[in-house]
C-alpha cells in the first residue's frame, strides 16, 4: 500500500541545523534510511516541508519511516493510505453504496 506523509519541518529546530551545515546531510541520511518511492521538498505550514510516497507492506512500517524525522528535525507528519484508480475499482464501492445508502 501506498503511504503519502505531508512533513513539516519546524522553523527553530531546521535554521539551527542549517547554521551548523548539516541540514541538507541530515535530509540525505533520512532519506537513504527510509527509502521513499518519491519525495518533493516544497512549502508547508512552515514554509519547509515535504511531500513523500512510501510503498508500506502494512502499517507496521509507518513508526519506522516517521520516526527518523520526527528525532531529526521535530518535525510534524501527517500520513493517509494513498489508493491507485486501480485499487479504487477492487473496492467494488458499487455493492457497498447499494448497501448502505
Amino acid at each position: 500500500m501506498k503511504v503519502l506523509f505531508t512533513i513539516t519541518f519546524p522553523v527553530a529546530r531546521f535554521n539551527e541545523l542549517a547554521r551548523q551545515g548539516t541540514a541538507g546531510q541530515k535530509i540525505g541520511a533520512v532519506v537513504e534510511a527510509t527509502k521513499p518511492e518519491s519525495i518533493y521538498f516544497t512549502g508547508n505550514r512552515s514554509g519547509r516541508g515535504a511531500v513523500a510516497v512510501y510503498d508500506c507492506a502494512d502499517g507496521s512500517q509507518v513508526p519506522a519511516i516517521a520516526e527518523p524525522w520526527f528525532l531529526t528535525f521535530d518535525a510534524h507528519i501527517e500520513y493517509s493510505v494513498a489508493i491507485s484508480g486501480q485499487e479504487m475499482q477492487k473496492a467494488n464501492l458499487g455493492d457497498v453504496i447499494k448497501r448502505w445508502a
